[in-house]
């Protein structure tokens, strides 16, 4: 459990728990987070997985994106409509 102590000061340690983040960085889970969130959802893990798995996704694309290039990034869209 070492990686996890003194996360909330030392960046390079990890929250034992997502919902954790939530207390130094309450926009984490996004733009308007808190005021359209309750109390329970603070604690709510699955909540915090969906976001992480999505921001993740996006940190991917754009560096696929930066890698091939607009153009043919933009191709994808065109090929898989079901993703847009």
């Amino acid at each position: 459990y070492l990686h996890n102590q003194e996360w909330h000061s030392n960046e390079k340690r990890c929250p034992m728990f997502l919902t954790q983040i939530l207390e130094i960085d309450p926009g984490w889970l996004g733009e308007d987070w808190l005021h359209q969130s309750s109390d329970a959802d603070f604690y709510d893990d699955a909540k915090c997985l969906e976001y992480l798995h999505r921001w993740r996704t996006i940190k991917l694309l754009q560096e696929v994106k930066e890698e091939i290039g607009h153009e043919v990034f933009a191709r994808v869209w065109t090929h898989f409509p079901a993703v847009a």
